[in-house]
């Protein structure tokens, strides 16, 4: 996949690539292009390249195929980097929010905020699919809270601790995966109790994504 942009003496073409992520490359003056099918490299936007770099770390030569795949923007997951399987097909192995290990492809037209072996286990992640293969991967910015629990209502769960721009009331807390203190499926009452000291990770009050259990009462 390549992005383009001009600049007054020449081209850059960003390539991005799940293993490095994106950079961006100058178009050597006397570049050969293959497979675009507009003048000039404006023809290689989205496209899946072949592209040889010369001693300059210019492109000397670039041969467009496919165009990056378009899908609906609506299946999309949750969930924590379990490990990241290096290899001709990069797979990238995901627990969901049921705790549910399910390994999913990498290929050319996955889109990565950074290069993905640089992602670390435990990592929070959104990524969106394409049936089997990953389309998109983004971390997420995640917040952690410890404290007690002092009550449990009807989807109301609340901490004996107020955070700051949190507060110690939270919603849907049923929709976290739990997990134990050794970060595997906790395999106790699934009825949280108040006493129980727990930590917290969240996007915001109503997003819960964990909840850990540190000490039962």
């Amino acid at each position: 996949m390549s992005l383009l942009t001009a600049t007054p003496a020449r081209y850059l073409i960003t390539l991005s690539t799940p293993q490095t992520g994106s950079k961006d490359y100058p178009l050597a003056a006397d570049a050969a292009l293959f497979g675009t099918p507009l003048p000039g490299p404006h023809g290689l936007y989205n496209r899946h390249v072949l592209a040889v770099l010369n001693k300059r770390n210019e492109i000397a030569f670039i041969k467009a195929y496919e165009y990056r795949r378009i899908i609906p923007p609506n299946n999309t997951i949750t969930g924590t980097i379990e490990k990241i399987v290096l290899g001709k097909d990069m797979q990238a192995v995901i627990r969901d929010l049921r705790h549910n290990l399910n390994t999913y492809i990498v290929n050319w037209a996955t889109d990565p905020s950074i290069n993905i072996p640089a992602f670390k286990q435990g990592q929070w992640v959104n990524i969106t699919l394409d049936s089997n293969f990953i389309w998109d991967i983004k971390p997420l910015k995640v917040i952690k809270i410890r404290g007690t629990i002092t009550k449990i209502t009807s989807g109301y769960l609340h901490l004996d601790k107020f955070t700051k721009n949190i507060g110690n009331v939270f919603l849907f807390w049923e929709r976290a995966r739990l997990t134990d203190i050794n970060n595997a499926p906790y395999r106790g009452d699934s009825d949280l109790k108040t006493g129980t000291r727990i930590e917290i990770t969240c996007l915001d009050w109503d997003q819960l994504l964990e909840i850990k259990i540190i000490k039962l009462p």
